[in-house]
C-alpha cells in the first residue's frame, strides 16, 4: 500500500532530513567565514551560516562536505576557523546538522586532527567538538524515542494512517528516521561513538523497526527495550 508520510518541521525536522548538492551560496559563505585572510573568527557570518543551514533541508549535507574541505587543508587558520564553524552549527543547528557532523566520514576527519600534528589548540578543540556534537545526539535520540512511544499509545486506537493524518505524520517522521539512524549506527560500529551511545542508538532503532513493522503489517506491538522503554512497551495490535 502507499506509504503516507507527514512533512517533517520545526524541532521534528531532525538529524534524519537528507539531501545532497553542490555548494552553492552557502559553499560561499563557507568559503568566506574560513577565509585565512580574517583577521578572527567572524561570528555573525557563522550565525548567518547556521540560519542558512536551517532554511534548506539539504544544508546539513552541502555545509558538511564543505567543512570537510577546509579540515582537510594544511593550513591551520583555515583549520581552526572550520572548527569554530562547526562549534556554530553544533550549538545553533538542528538535528540534522548533528547527525551530519556525526558521519564517519566527518568524525574521521576529526579525529586525523586529535593526533596533534597540526597543533595542540586544532587537538583540543576537535576533541571537544566531538564530545559536544555526542552530547546533541543523545537528545536527539531521546526525541526519537519519544516519537515512537507516541506512535506505539496511538497505534491500537487509531484507524489507520490513510484516514489518521496525526498518525501518518508520525510515521513520516519515523521513516525519516531509518536511514540516519543507520549512519549513525554505522559510524558507532567503526568506534566513533562510545559504548553508550551506540547502545542507545541500537537499542532505539530495534524498537523504532519493530514498531514500523506492526503498523504495517497490523500486527501487535511488541515490548520495547528495557534500556530504554523502562520494561515498559504496550501490546496491542494496530
Amino acid at each position: 500500500r502507499a506509504r503516507r508520510g507527514g512533512v517533517l518541521q520545526g524541532p521534528t525536522r531532525m538529524f534524519f532530513s537528507g539531501g545532497d548538492g553542490d555548494g552553492g551560496e552557502l559553499g560561499g559563505a563557507i568559503d568566506k567565514a574560513t577565509d585565512p585572510m580574517l583577521l578572527g573568527v567572524d561570528w555573525g557570518a557563522n550565525l548567518e551560516i547556521c540560519d542558512m543551514i536551517l532554511s534548506d533541508p539539504a544544508g546539513p549535507s552541502i555545509a558538511v562536505k564543505c567543512l570537510r574541505r577546509k579540515i582537510k587543508t594544511d593550513n591551520p587558520k583555515v583549520i581552526n576557523l572550520a572548527l569554530q564553524l562547526t562549534d556554530a552549527t553544533i550549538k545553533n543547528g538542528n538535528h540534522a546538522m548533528h547527525a551530519a557532523i556525526a558521519s564517519k566520514e566527518f568524525m574521521g576527519d576529526m579525529v586525523s586532527l586529535t593526533d596533534g600534528k597540526r597543533g595542540w589548540e586544532i587537538r583540543e578543540e576537535a576533541l571537544k567538538l566531538i564530545q559536544d556534537d555526542f552530547e546533541k545526539l543523545k537528545n536527539d535520540l531521546v526525541v526519537v524515542e519519544e516519537k515512537i512511544k507516541l506512535c506505539r499509545e496511538m497505534l491500537p486506537q487509531s484507524p489507520g494512517i490513510e484516514t489518521d493524518d496525526t498518525l501518518a505524520e508520525v510515521i513520516g517522521f519515523l521513516e525519516g528516521c531509518k536511514p540516519r539512524m543507520v549512519d549513525l549506527i554505522e559510524a558507532g560500529m567503526q568506534g566513533m561513538l562510545d559504548e553508550g551511545l551506540l547502545g542507545m542508538a541500537l537499542a532505539i532503532n530495534d524498537d523504532l523497526l519493530k514498531t514500523l513493522e506492526a503498523e504495517e503489517n497490523g500486527t501487535p506491538l511488541p515490548p520495547m527495550s528495557p534500556s530504554i522503554g523502562g520494561g515498559g512497551g504496550g501490546g496491542g495490535g494496530g
